[in-house]
């Protein structure tokens, strides 16, 4: 949806300048949203679910083995593998790098947000418990939340240091 923004806004730039301009903006500031919900989902998922429900929750045999292709199939390897590279190479390469800001981690503070709502209000209630760790019945809920707002801030840093390490002159613009 970012990037459609994005090149919608590079196409339309000399027919509609104004709509390019906000199209450009409002994708610019899904920017870091994009990039870090790519990296949380590679994260979890590459090294903490799948091995868990591969090893723990799955049963030697053709069980395993599906869950094991249904993992490695177009759909789950687009979402849980190559949709991380892709995010980074977005945002470290091309005419539109720039630095993460205040604004980008408080877009991405919104999103996660609205769909913490989406899942406590909506999801969890109809019994779709996709993540027990922000079961709201629990007291740790409030220390798992408190965990995803620390990450997106250190996502943005080391994003940040990062896109220098490979941009030295955007140094001079900060």
């Amino acid at each position: 949806f970012r990037a459609g923004l994005e090149a919608a806004a590079k196409m339309l730039g000399p027919s509609r300048p104004e709509l390019a301009a906000k199209l450009a903006v409002w994708g610019s500031s899904l920017r870091f949203p994009a990039a870090v919900a790519a990296f949380v989902t590679f994260a979890i998922w590459n090294f903490l679910l799948f091995p868990i429900i591969y090893f723990f929750s799955m049963p030697p045999g053709e069980k395993r083995q599906n869950f094991l292709k249904f993992n490695f199939g177009f759909f789950m390897t687009n979402i849980h593998g190559l949709n991380l590279p892709m995010a980074i190479v977005n945002n470290i390469w091309g005419s539109s790098v720039r630095l993460f800001t205040e604004s980008d981690l408080y877009v991405a503070y919104l999103v996660v947000a609205l769909y913490s709502a989406l899942y406590l209000f909506v999801m969890d209630r109809i019994g779709l418990h996709f993540y027990p760790i922000f079961c709201p019945r629990t007291a740790a809920c409030a220390l798992s939340f408190g965990m995803v707002l620390y990450l997106y801030w250190w996502c943005m840093q080391k994003g940040n240091e990062l896109i220098l390490y490979l941009n030295p002159e955007l140094e001079l613009t900060v």
